[in-house]
């Protein structure tokens, strides 16, 4: 027994002092002298520090065969197969776990968190409320259903959970970057004044790399100098280089006398406007120069139509949504991809990390959101003259790529014959001028809000129209134009609908006036272009009063 004790004592000492090898070949001889499931799980998680997984693997499986009805190794599995992005098998360690003790925060939580990497996100959200209610102080367990609300669309649920958890939570870089989210979705602009510098000006840590994405997103859409930006873009690469942990690249040498092979990285290979337009795009390229991988950020369940009709179009189509960032980076430099053409940006359901591994020579950051993505492995920005001033290059760390034409591929649409909202059925009046601000709560910034009142009072008879994507946002809506002195009688609301034919004759009401309004000698509404009269982005700009902003949360 001495000589047990004193290899215990000799490998915790060891191990309290960062030596782990000298711990582990104590931990080892203490289990030739008596085999424990303790032992073993202690093992595992050493060697689970070293990265040996395998190894950590099987000294959680002993461990949990000596003592079954131990939840600790159970956990431990889960932990590590959700780190190797063995996400299925995290999942049935996790519901293993929760079997084990159904009143275990950890394993519901894990076990939610879990099913929300995997796309299910309405199979997580129970086991995610009830972690919630079991730990209403955790910050982990608010977070984890704070994300899986928004997901699911239930902006007001997660907002009204922010606003009770709120009032006693101690500052972190969750509280802190949901302050910012949240601060878009209520009526007082105090909320972003006191959210906005804490977001910015906060110590994140490597592992909080996402959580600093979510301020660089979001910061696009506020009132900041560019250097300011420039500082956020440079803190986030440092946070992910820090992640690489000088891994080299996994992009191989350009292949020689072979078509171009091009890889697009999107979640939105689907019925969706990055979508729709996508779908033009490659349909027009010359298949005899290039080769066209596309590499899908969505779950399968997401898929629809439009989905295969991308499938036909591409050499290769390939599901990233189960892989974790650097499996995914392996799967495109597997590829052989000569450029990279990320959709993404930081909007939601976004993969920044996957460029983090360089897996093409070349990577370009293009259209998802009008921001940079802030990593040095990203080498280019798709531009235009227009899209980015002349200096940009001074405030951002990728090369601006500006093309002679507009970055932005307009599509030709033919509105349908009926509209799906006029005037009259609007109830607005003849006379009445009519301004729209047909765009995401992320846009509705505080100097565009205040902008907007300031034009409804100087316009006799002028209301603001909004079209928000769901009707049951429409509450967020009005809530805050409230907010900043925009009543009710000042404001109406236009159906939104998602098939094109169908969206395009809700400019009707504002297209008109404004054309006849123009006939009388006054300003009109803006809008986007109508099917017959495209027009370039430049020419779209006067017509908006908005700021800068990013994803629907983290929530696209």
């Amino acid at each position: 027994m001495s000589a047990l004790h004193d290899l215990l004592s000799s490998a915790a000492s060891h191990a309290a002092s960062g030596r782990i090898d000298d711990a582990l070949v104590a931990y080892r001889g203490a289990l030739e002298l008596a085999p424990s499931p303790e032992l073993h799980h202690n093992v595992g998680v050493l060697l689970f520090s070293k990265g040996e997984m395998a190894s950590a693997e099987q000294s959680f499986v002993d461990a949990a065969r000596l003592k079954p009805e131990w939840i600790a190794p159970a956990l431990a599995l889960g932990h590590l197969y959700f780190r190797a992005g063995r996400y299925a098998d995290a999942e049935r360690a996790f519901e293993h776990a929760l079997s084990l003790d159904p009143n275990s925060v950890e394993a519901m939580g894990n076990l939610g968190l879990t099913l929300q990497r995997r796309g299910r996100w309405r199979l997580a959200l129970p086991h995610l409320e009830r972690a919630r209610a079991l730990a209403p102080a955790d910050v982990r367990a608010w977070f984890a259903l704070r994300m899986t609300l928004l997901l699911l669309g239930r902006v007001e649920d997660a907002l009204q959970d922010f606003l009770r958890f709120e009032p006693g939570a101690p500052l972190s870089a969750e509280l802190v970057t949901s302050g910012l989210i949240f601060s878009r979705f209520l009526p007082d602009p105090a909320y972003e004044a006191r959210y906005l510098p804490r977001a910015l000006d906060w110590a994140y840590r490597p592992d909080q790399a996402e959580l600093a994405a979510v301020t660089l997103s979001r910061a696009q859409y506020c009132d900041l100098p560019r250097d300011s930006l420039r500082r956020l873009y440079e803190k986030y690469n440092e946070l992910q280089q820090e992640n690489r942990h000088g891994m080299p690249a996994l992009a191989g040498v350009r292949r020689q006398g072979e078509r171009i092979r091009v890889g697009y990285l999107s979640a939105d290979f689907r019925a969706h406007i990055m979508g729709r337009i996508m779908r033009d795009v490659l349909a027009g390229h010359d298949r005899s120069r290039f080769e066209w991988h596309l590499y899908s950020l969505a779950p399968p369940q997401n898929e629809d139509a439009v989905t295969g009709e991308f499938r036909k179009l591409a050499d290769r189509f390939a599901s990233l949504a189960d892989l974790d960032d650097l499996a995914a980076a392996r799967a495109i430099a597997d590829g052989g991809v000569d450029v990279l053409v990320d959709l993404m940006g930081h909007s939601s359901f976004a993969r920044p990390g996957i460029m983090l591994w360089k897996p093409a020579p070349v990577i370009v950051t293009h259209l998802g959101y009008h921001g940079c993505v802030g990593l040095e492995q990203v080498d280019f920005k798709l531009t235009d003259a227009y899209a980015d001033p002349p200096d940009a290059a001074a405030y951002q760390l990728e090369t601006p790529l500006a093309l002679d034409t507009c970055v932005l591929p307009v599509r030709r649409v033919i509105p349908a014959e009926a509209p799906i909202a006029t005037r009259d059925t609007l109830g607005i009046a003849e006379r009445a001028i009519v301004f729209g601000a047909f765009v995401s709560m992320l846009k509705l910034s505080p100097r565009c809000l205040s902008l907007w009142r300031d034009i409804l009072e100087r316009v006799p008879d002028s209301l603001l129209a909004l079209s928000p994507q769901k009707e049951a946002d429409r509450p967020l809506y009005l809530r805050r134009l409230s907010g900043f002195g925009i009543p009710a009688g000042r404001r109406c609301g236009e159906p939104n609908a998602l098939r094109d034919r169908r969206h395009r004759p809700r400019h009707a009401a504002l297209h008109r006036r404004r054309h006849d309004s123009r006939r009388a000698g006054h300003g009109g509404a803006g809008g986007e272009p109508s099917g017959d009269s495209p027009r370039r982005a430049r020419d779209l700009q006067p017509a908006l009063a908005s700021g800068r902003d990013r994803n629907d949360s983290a929530e696209r």
